[in-house]
């Protein structure tokens, strides 16, 4: 199968404490006039191809999330980190590909999903020396392999990805991976 033209669900990670936000919902500050969430959501409609679903990982404010997608909880409610929100995730993909970004990327680059699967595997975005771990395509079957790192106490996006064995991909760009990480920035 050409994996540019799988089909593949969309997550975005929403689900945090918002520590860097002061306690703030992250996906619900806005940015630009607009809730970085509907930021996030207007960039995965432009992906070629588009998400078969969209997930919203959030575990506060769900009925305002559930407005927008449908929602998933973190299994365990112990904060672990961004690796529970995947988790939550592959749990329902339907598809063979999880797409996953973050709700604080606002301006996520309109190919994302399409160079990603491009590189017939799991992968994360990378612009010049920064590595954008939560912009990254996965395999449904990594499952197993993310609740195991979970198990054994690793909670790092990072460690998960190089254990699957994907690969980072050079985007240009930079900009598009603008991360938005306190009130007014």
């Amino acid at each position: 199968m050409d994996m540019v033209a799988a089909k593949y669900d969309a997550l975005v990670l929403a689900g945090g404490l918002g520590t860097r936000m002061g306690g703030l919902d992250k996906g619900l500050v806005f940015w630009n006039s607009r809730p970085l969430i509907d930021h996030v959501l207007q960039r995965l409609k432009l992906q070629s191809p588009a998400p078969e679903h969209v997930f919203i990982s959030a575990n506060r404010h769900v009925a305002t999330y559930e407005q927008r997608a449908t929602t998933v909880q973190d299994v365990v409610r112990d904060y672990a980190g961004p690796l529970r929100g995947i988790q939550a995730g592959l749990m329902i993909c339907q598809t063979d590909w999880m797409l996953v970004v973050p709700c604080d990327c606002p301006q996520l680059p309109a190919d994302l999903a399409q160079r990603l699967l491009s590189c017939h595997g799991p992968a994360w975005a990378k612009s010049g020396d920064r590595d954008h771990y939560l912009c990254c395509m996965l395999p449904r079957h990594s499952l197993k392999t993310l609740e195991a790192c979970l198990a054994n106490g690793q909670r790092r996006v990072r460690d998960f990805l190089l254990a699957i064995g994907a690969v980072a991909l050079e985007f240009e760009d930079a900009d598009a991976f603008l991360n938005v990480n306190g009130p007014g920035s």
